[in-house]
């Protein structure tokens, strides 16, 4: 019988790197009608932290996108993260990171799904908005749970 994987819960560090590489594709990408969903619990809890420090969130922004201030706001959806092929091509795999939880803790069996099939089928509850002065801080920063189509 098979073990699952399991993976060490990611690190702050981790999860302000793909912030940053969220942020810069978010500035890059034309073709996502406004919208980018951010479906990581992690990564979207390290945004909350970084917006309630203005002065820090505007020097994350000044190193990842060019000074342009993305905004935060509440957006539920669900379905495949489209995305996610221009995040490949340009860094490589998603990252344990875009699967773990607020604490950090990787959903080793969503992960492994994606490994298997490179695409994330999950809901999200929210994504950036250009705009800094549009930011939203007052949800919880939890993502619902990645599943990935098997």
């Amino acid at each position: 019988m098979a073990t699952a994987l399991q993976y060490t819960p990611v690190t702050r560090e981790e999860v302000r790197t793909d912030l940053g590489r969220f942020l810069t594709l978010f500035t890059e990408l034309e073709d996502r009608d406004g919208v980018m969903p951010m479906f990581s619990a992690a990564i979207d809890a390290e945004w909350h932290r970084l917006l309630d420090d203005p002065d820090a969130y505007g020097r994350f922004c000044d190193r990842h996108t060019g000074g342009a201030r993305i905004g935060h706001r509440p957006l539920t959806g669900q379905g495949t993260v489209e995305w996610v092929p221009a995040y490949q091509e340009r860094y490589g795999t998603l990252p344990p990171a875009w699967f773990a939880d607020a604490a950090g803790t990787v959903d080793a069996a969503a992960y492994g799904a994606y490994l298997r099939t490179g695409t994330v089928v999950t809901g999200w509850d929210c994504s950036p908005i250009e705009g800094g002065d549009d930011t939203d801080t007052d949800d919880d920063g939890a993502a619902p749970r990645p599943s990935v189509r098997r």
